[in-house]
């Protein structure tokens, strides 16, 4: 992302106007975990997100949100956290595993027993 902060700027504008969209949630909290490195604040979009995430058969966003919240568990070194919502990921797409088999935050348990089972 060429400006973080500039992104992050205009997703939190967009919020004051109206907290209840999904997809910015989930886009502020990939910002947060992937450049300013702010787990917490990344995990709090995330949550909100999945709280207003519609279930009408389109999972697509779910899937998202719940692959971001293991990948942020994970880099947090939350292997049972992250572990959970990877499974729960998985669970709505079985091409989540194939993800999870390449994608670095998750880098320090490729050879964990529990992340092969689950991943394989």
């Amino acid at each position: 992302m060429e400006n973080p902060e500039k992104a992050k700027e205009t997703y939190l504008k967009t919020l004051e106007i109206n907290p209840n969209l999904p997809d910015i949630l989930n886009n502020l909290g990939v910002l947060y975990k992937c450049n300013f490195i702010d787990y917490e604040k990344a995990k709090e979009c995330y949550f909100k997100a999945l709280t207003l995430l519609p279930n009408d058969g389109d999972n697509s966003n779910i899937i998202s949100t719940t692959y971001n919240l293991a990948c942020t568990y994970s880099l947090q070194k939350n292997k049972e956290e992250a572990l959970d919502y990877l499974t729960k990921s998985i669970a709505l797409d079985i091409d989540v595993k194939s993800d999870a088999q390449t994608d670095t935050d998750f880098e320090w348990l490729w050879e964990d027993n529990d992340f092969l089972s689950l991943v394989k």
